[in-house]
């Protein structure tokens, strides 16, 4: 039976209609709509408070502090790494070089000496440049170019034509070789804004009959090398790092060379270094030994035995020593 708006059920109980219901819930829809925001609500509209974005920062700040050294240290590692295979690089261009070449390698440069004398004293990278992906040079002329001039002009020509082949060559440059400082004394305009070969070859003598009766090397005697004649290869340094003063497109003084006591001034300790002394490896030296394989001493490390033989110095002498630390 039906009465009003309720509805009699077989238990007695009434129960309200669907229509009383959705009204029901209406209105309290409406109630709470009605209500204050709780404090909850009031953060959701907000946002993050002033101490809560402080903190977030703080913790970036920290994590990046600590990240920041980890990959600086990686990315010089990585550069270190990219020069140790530019040189191994080079040690297979010095093996293809001395199978053309009847087993010879060059080891000393001047220009000078280049045109003038009969055993040229021939750049390094000017020799390998066609086994490292370079051409052959050089591209200079001989006419324009004659044995018989031999003036500083001249060569500085000379070298400045192969500079700007040598910056086009990745093999030629160490990443992490450090901007040149400039020199003061010279004021000659650059060709290259950079270096433009950043290693330097070992010529010091390694055999004692290329000695003259004072002691000293007979120059025209020690420009080249046979490979296989070259005493403890997997001791001695071919090429090495240079040193950061280096002038970018002048190649003269890409050589260290011995015997005599001023010329021990082109290590590391010396007055006029010609290797690295710097930090841009982490203290440490690459080079390519003869025997074609590449290490990265530390640099203070790095004494006369690692250029010739000691049957040829008194490495125990105090000159011929490394400064203690």
């Amino acid at each position: 039976m039906v009465h009003g708006t309720h509805i009699q059920t077989r238990a007695g109980r009434d129960q309200p209609s669907p229509g009383s219901t959705a009204a029901s819930r209406a209105q309290g829809k409406a109630g709470r709509d009605a209500r204050p925001p709780s404090s909850t609500d009031a953060r959701r509209v907000q946002g993050f408070t002033l101490i809560e974005v402080l903190v977030v920062v703080a913790i970036i700040a920290l994590l990046v502090s600590i990240l920041l050294p980890s990959l600086a240290a990686a990315r010089s590692r990585t550069r270190s790494t990219v020069c140790c295979t530019h040189l191994h690089t080079f040690g297979q261009a010095m093996q293809m070089y001395a199978q053309v070449y009847r087993g010879v390698i060059p080891r000393d440069y001047e220009y000078v000496k280049n045109h003038t004398e009969k055993n040229p004293m021939l750049l390094v990278p000017e020799r390998f440049s066609p086994y490292l992906g370079g051409p052959r040079l050089p591209l200079v002329p001989r006419d324009l170019d004659p044995p018989s001039v031999t003036t500083a002009s001249d060569r500085k020509i000379r070298d400045q034509v192969m500079a700007r082949i040598f910056i086009k060559m990745d093999m030629m440059q160490c990443p992490s070789f450090p901007p040149w400082p400039g020199d003061p004394f010279n004021t000659d305009p650059l060709v290259v804004p950079e270096s433009a070969y950043d290693y330097v070859v070992n010529a010091f003598v390694m055999d004692k009959a290329l000695l003259d009766k004072n002691g000293h090397r007979v120059t025209d005697k020690t420009n080249f090398s046979k490979l296989d004649k070259v005493p403890l290869p997997a001791k001695l340094v071919y090429l090495i790092d240079a040193n950061k003063t280096a002038w970018p497109d002048k190649f003269e003084f890409r050589d260290m060379f011995g015997p005599a006591a001023e010329e021990i001034r082109h290590l590391w300790w010396g007055s006029d270094p010609r290797m690295i002394n710097d930090n841009r490896h982490d203290g440490r030296a690459n080079g390519l030994f003869h025997d074609g394989h590449v290490e990265s001493p530390l640099i203070r490390s790095v004494n006369l035995g690692f250029f010739t033989v000691s049957s040829l110095y008194d490495l125990s002498a105090p000159a011929n020593r490394p400064p203690r630390p």
